[in-house]
């Protein structure tokens, strides 16, 4: 099974994928009316719960089409909505929702999830830099290069990112 059937079934079970993103939303929501001052620590697993439960699959959808349009050339007129698009603007309304009444430094691990999209996003900015200027032949190959290229980067950002906060 590659990346490519993953995506194809998701497509083919997309009521299932809306589904899942409403009811997340509808619980950010009902979690937003009940969210006062005084009862954040009690709520603050639940709003981390929302928190990841868009954060995860928005980041995969932010790196599939980042890497679709930027590296692979799709149309976007080509992409799925739910897969490609659903995710992230399920991941902005809620996190949108949760931002206006708790502060997001008060969720347990956002912090390190937030630093987790910067660097994606820095790698990803690099290595499509690279690809652009056909710097090498590593980014010449197939996925599996290239998805190398990008852990091996991305543990040299966290790396150099870690020396930067000490």
């Amino acid at each position: 099974m590659t990346i490519e059937d993953i995506i194809e079934i998701l497509g083919d079970h997309s009521l299932w994928v809306v589904g899942y993103f409403v009811m997340v939303i509808l619980l950010t929501i009902g979690i937003t009316l009940i969210l006062k001052p005084s009862n954040v620590k009690y709520l603050q697993y639940a709003v981390t719960f929302v928190v990841y439960a868009v954060a995860v699959p928005g980041t995969l959808a932010f790196i599939l089409f980042v890497y679709s349009v930027l590296i692979m050339g799709t149309s976007l007129l080509e992409v799925n909505l739910t897969v490609y698009f659903l995710p992230l603007v399920s991941l902005i309304i809620c996190l949108w929702l949760l931002n206006r009444k708790i502060f997001m430094k008060d969720i347990p691990g956002f912090g390190r999830l937030s630093g987790l999209f910067i660097m994606i996003a820095l790698v990803f900015l690099v290595i499509f830099i690279l690809q652009r200027t056909h710097f090498g032949i590593v980014f010449l190959g197939n996925m599996i290069q290239l998805l190398v290229g990008f852990i091996v980067l991305l543990i040299a950002f966290r790396f150099a990112w870690s020396k930067i906060r000490k």
